[in-house]
């Protein structure tokens, strides 16, 4: 019979769950994982159980006696990308293929949070830094909807300048967008459509949260 330690390392190389993904839902440290996926922690804490559940989309009684259907019916996928919008002043880690891995709600979740959305519009990022602060937080998991690239109207964009990714409240003006801050100790900046610089919109931030949050 197999241990609630072998069970969760199963559902975690099955999704692509990885143990850093478990320290930032549960809170515990790198160590304290490593006695859950080493076997040495026999009985965890029931909440740190229901937050892990919840990234891995099972059910507390199967994870922890092997009793009923491990997956949650009818879960709904979110791309969750490997990349970082910078909320300071750009980073350059944008690759034409992040890797990419899957965030599963249930559909009353995502009905909640997204009701006008298509879930295949939605993608999720992180955030970096604290020039978007109050709207953004740094370490936030920012969900973009990518079906919204034009800038039809001023919104948050996560958008690459060059190589840079950004995420920033985005102003047309003639000839030129402006990219503001939510906090005002970072001082706006623009970019001139005769600067000859690449400006490509990845979708509007339509929800940020704490993973913890989910």
């Amino acid at each position: 019979m197999t241990s609630w330690n072998d069970r969760l390392k199963q559902v975690m190389q099955e999704k692509g769950v990885l143990a850093a993904d478990l320290v930032r839902a549960t809170g515990l440290s790198p160590a304290g994982i490593k006695k859950w996926l080493d076997g040495v922690t026999l009985a965890p804490r029931y909440d740190d159980v229901i937050k892990t559940c919840r990234i891995l989309n099972v059910s507390p009684e199967w994870l922890m006696d092997g009793v009923g259907a491990a997956a949650i019916k009818n879960s709904i996928k979110l791309d969750l990308i490997d990349i970082k919008g910078s909320c300071g002043t750009g980073i350059e880690n944008f690759e034409e293929i992040p890797q990419i891995r899957q965030l599963l709600v249930s559909p009353e979740w995502f009905s909640r949070h997204f009701s006008y959305f298509k879930p295949g519009n939605i993608k999720i990022i992180s955030s970096l830094g604290d020039s978007m602060s109050p709207d953004i937080e740094d370490g936030d998991a920012v969900f973009l909807d990518t079906s919204d690239t034009s800038l039809i109207r001023d919104g948050i964009y996560a958008v690459l300048i060059d190589s840079e990714l950004f995420i920033k409240r985005v102003q047309r003006a003639p000839g030129k967008l402006i990219f503001i801050s939510s906090n005002p100790v970072y001082t706006p900046f623009e970019v001139h459509s005769g600067d000859g610089r690449n400006v490509r919109f990845l979708g509007r931030v339509v929800k940020s949260m704490r993973l913890l949050d989910l």
